[in-house]
């Protein structure tokens, strides 16, 4: 190797894994969720990036035997009201204090409830702990969400 390139090649083997490690570290993709009572897998949520925020729509549903094949967020207020819950959009985040942690707003269409939340990435980027709550986090559920394949 040249000299200019071998004093460069530790530099740039350096960005290239941390632009990895970035990649798995993102909020972009998607995500399952589960069940609180019984651990079941229960949604997939894509999350993308709008411009500064990040918004979350349910793409796919887990349904267990009898239920609606076409559920509705029947008791949801506003414009998510009577909406299919596949396809509504239940969650909006920006960053927060770090680049892995957000913070912003979850709608849980069981309930039809807003709630305030964060989101912090765990490292390696394949889950997520989404910490739902009303007045403080101290008294929030916790949620965690694994990236889908």
């Amino acid at each position: 190797m040249p000299p200019p390139i071998r004093i460069l090649a530790p530099f740039l083997a350096a960005l290239a894994l941390a632009h990895s490690a970035a990649a798995a570290d993102t909020l972009e993709g998607r995500w399952l969720t589960f069940d609180s009572d019984t651990g079941a897998r229960r949604a997939v949520v894509e999350i993308r990036r709008q411009g500064p925020a990040f918004k979350g729509t349910i793409v796919e549903l887990y349904l267990q035997k009898g239920e609606d094949p076409n559920p509705k967020c029947k008791d949801c207020s506003g414009e998510a009201k009577d909406k299919p819950i596949r396809g509504l959009e239940i969650l909006t985040l920006e960053y927060g204090s770090a680049a892995t942690e957000f913070k912003g707003k979850v709608l849980d269409p069981e309930e039809g409830k807003v709630y305030r939340c964060t989101v912090v990435i765990e490292p390696g980027g394949k889950r997520l702990v989404l910490r739902g709550y009303v007045l403080l986090p101290l008294f929030g559920r916790i949620e965690t969400w694994q990236r889908a394949q």
